[in-house]
Formats: structure tokens, sequence, C-alpha cells
């Protein structure tokens, strides 16, 4: 139980620094007098071992922590950091944002930071950690680089807090493969929450309203993912993806090519036009491959669909029909 003993001086060192002094008379240290309330801090660094490997786990830990001035060029690993008692300030690219109580803020690795109180106390819970697998960050963390944002239900994010801890703290042999669970599970109700927060909702609509303009007035032309990203104001296309398929049910390039094969089907209904300039018209730039997608979205070849919405028999045309002639 070495980290454990370590936590302890840890503790020990913190409640004499700041609710005693000594005397030099006595030669012993005593309580301040004027002591109205008397907290703890809990921290834990697990040593990491075979968890590593796992799709997330933690790499440090602290509850009740009475947060102080705190600069850094960048965070080693992807931390969470929430107001429990008091208001913190955090100033980063330049922008200074109030953390209140029940508001807490997710900060990517790499992200430079400042972090004071913004009064005389600010407590914070933090959680840091890492990804044995990379897409999982992405997946969890929806390629932010930085999110403020406050909770509906801090106490269900505290409950998972201290079990993360006593996992770490009380178990010396499967403790850091339980937290890494229960990490995960504190990642998800941290994410729900997110998602209840109407400003969230709404930043999280408009995206994917200018994401759906740009496929309207671009869906003859070839789009990226990265163009995408770039319409969207820079996000990751990991984030981009998941946020889409949240909102819309599919993944991006997959609503692309519905709304083409929509467009093309009503080409073929209303027009002459030969089926490969529908094909271009559509943003399909091959047109084996837009005759593919649309058997798929819609069980039948281009031209048996025409014949059909134009209620003309099949009369055996050549394949070759299918590609250059009116149909």
């Amino acid at each position: 139980m070495l980290g454990f003993t370590l936590f302890g001086e840890m503790v020990l060192v913190h409640f004499i620094l700041q609710y005693t002094q000594f005397s030099p008379n006595s030669n012993r240290f005593t309580l301040h007098t004027d002591i109205v309330e008397l907290k703890m801090f809990l921290v834990n660094y697990p040593e990491i071992k075979d968890e590593a490997n796992l799709p997330v786990f933690v790499r440090g830990i602290g509850i009740g922590c009475n947060q102080e001035s705190l600069a850094r060029p960048s965070a080693l690993y992807p931390q969470i950091l929430y107001s429990t008692k008091g208001i913190g300030l955090i100033t980063v690219d330049g922008t200074t944002y109030e953390i209140p109580e029940k508001t807490g803020v997710f900060l990517n690795k790499d992200v430079e930071y400042l972090y004071r109180p913004k009064g005389n106390v600010w407590t914070v819970n933090w959680v840091s950690f890492d990804f044995g697998i990379a897409e999982m960050g992405e997946q969890l963390f929806l390629g932010q680089r930085f999110l403020l944002t406050s909770y509906k239900h801090p106490e269900k994010l505290d409950l998972i807090f201290k079990g993360i801890y006593n996992s770490l703290t009380m178990d010396s042999v499967y403790g850091n493969m339980k937290a890494s669970a229960e990490l995960y599970g504190f990642l998800i109700e941290y994410n729900r929450q997110i998602a209840e927060i109407p400003e969230v909702t709404e930043k999280s609509n408009r995206v994917i309203n200018r994401i759906i303009e740009f496929i309207n007035e671009h869906y003859s032309e070839e789009i990226s993912l990265e163009m995408l990203c770039d319409a969207a104001g820079g996000l990751s296309e990991q984030y981009l993806c998941r946020l889409f398929k949240q909102h819309i049910g599919m993944r991006p390039i997959e609503y692309i090519l519905k709304k083409r094969i929509g467009i093309a089907r009503s080409y073929l209904e209303k027009t002459d036009l030969p089926i490969n300039d529908i094909a271009q018209i559509t943003g399909f730039n091959n047109t084996s491959y837009f005759y593919r997608n649309f058997k798929k979205f819609t069980g039948t070849s281009p031209l048996s669909y025409r014949q059909t919405a134009l209620g003309i028999k099949s009369s055996g045309e050549s394949s070759a029909a299918l590609f250059s002639g009116k149909w």
C-alpha cells in the first residue's frame, strides 16, 4: 500500500501547514483558533502498469482540493476539473472564464492554460486520464481542446469520483483496473450531463446546420470530411462524425450520398437528361459508382426507376443506354 502511505503523508503535510502553528515555547504544533471548517483533500497518482493497455485509465485524481493559482504551457494528459465550492477563473487562448459551483472544464492535453481562485476559497474535484486506444479519446471528448459547461447532477459525478478514488487506494491488486472501469462510467455520465445542457445542444444544432448548408450548396462537387470540418469551424473528423450521427442518425458521407440520390431521382422523374449527365450533376464523377449507390438506396437501377416513374414498360434497352442515351 505504498500509494496509500504517500497519500497519507501528503494529507498530513497539508494539514500541518494549513491548520496548525508551531509554538517554540512548548515545542508543539497547535490548531489555529480561527478554524471554522476543517476539511482534508484526497489525492492519488496511481502507478501505471497493465492498465495502460485499457481503452481509458486514470493518471491522477483529487477530491476536495483547495485549488491555488496554476499556469501550465500544456497538460501532459486530458483532465476534467469542476468546482465544488467557490469560484475559479481559467484563461485559455487569451479568454478568461468563470468556473462557479456545479460548473467544470475539460482540458485536452497540449492546451496552455492558467487557472486561479476568484476569491479566498476555490475547492475542486479533478481527474487526469489517458487512453490506451487513441480513438476512444475522440469518441468521448469530441475532439475538443477546451470545454466549459455546467452540470445538472454534480452529486452523480461526486459519487463516481469517490468510487474511483476508493478503488485506487483500497485494492492493491485490482484497484487500478476497477478504477479504469469506473472512470469510463464517469466519462459517460459527464457526456450525458453535457448533452442535457440547452446551450450545448443549441451550439451543436448550429454546427449541424452549417454542415447541412454546406452540403446543400456543394453536393454537385467533391466533398471531403476535411472540407466539412472546416465548414463546421475546425472540428476533428471523429467528433464531426459522432455529432452528425447523434443529430441526423447517420454519418456525413452517408447523408451526402442520400442527398445526391434524392436529387438524382428528381432528375430521372422530371427530365430526359442522360443518366451519365445526371450522375455528373449530382456529384458522382464515376457513373458506375452512381449506379451502385442508386441501387443500394432505392433497390433498383436508375433506368428501371425512370421507366417506373414515367410508366414506361421495359423494352430491353441495351446497357449502353443506361449511361449515354436518353435513358
